[in-house]
């Protein structure tokens, strides 16, 4: 069992003071940078004595990995569920709300049920920079085909999507994923509401 013992601060900067110095590097490069730790929590563990050290960058990967792990341990069944993953550049949007209600609209119209989704913020000069992570699951396709509805487009530009083929591979690939700056207060990951199921008749 583990007893708090103490916080201690990393760095003088604020947050603020963080967010004045990436907007000043965007400016330069668009590429953020990796996520500093502002401070580091200190447990002990009763049961041994060791003392063991978190920062708040380990929590934020932590709490991370774990709506990861949640989000394909719902969806591993592959006779009723479909897994589809993004790749969605911040030169097409930073704001990744307004292009899941252009999915969804568009996977309505084609009566294609999204069940759940989670996306996450990562940052690769291999991979267009500043981007994010989308993967959502849908009711079962049929047809073994790439649905047209979610052939998408936003503002001009063709987003890459792909049938989800392995998925315990993909959750790895994600969890592997550093955590980056993105500014003061930005969300860094996300999920939809709840992560719905097929209703057992």
């Amino acid at each position: 069992m583990l007893k708090f013992k103490y916080k201690s601060p990393l760095r003088e900067k604020s947050y603020k003071d963080v967010n004045l110095f990436l907007r000043k590097k965007e400016a330069e490069d668009s590429i953020s940078c990796p996520k500093r730790p502002a401070y580091s929590k200190h447990f002990i563990n009763t049961i041994n004595g060791y003392e063991i050290v978190f920062t708040d960058v380990d929590f934020i990967k932590y709490k991370r990995n774990k709506l990861i792990d949640a989000f394909f341990s719902r969806y591993n069944d592959k006779t009723k569920y479909e897994l589809f993953e993004f790749g969605i550049p911040y030169a097409v949007t930073n704001n990744i709300t307004v292009l899941i209600r252009k999915i969804k609209n568009d996977c309505e119209k084609a009566n294609i049920k999204i069940f759940g989704y989670i996306w996450i913020y990562d940052v690769g000069e291999e991979n267009f920079g500043e981007h994010f992570h989308l993967a959502l699951a849908t009711d079962l396709i049929k047809e073994l085909k790439y649905p047209n509805a979610l052939k998408i487009k936003f503002k001009g530009k063709g987003i890459h999507g792909d049938f989800i083929r392995h998925p315990d591979r993909f959750k790895e690939y994600l969890k592997k994923k550093e955590v980056f700056e993105r500014g003061y207060r930005k969300k860094l990951y996300g999920k939809s509401f709840n992560f719905k199921t097929i209703k057992k008749i």
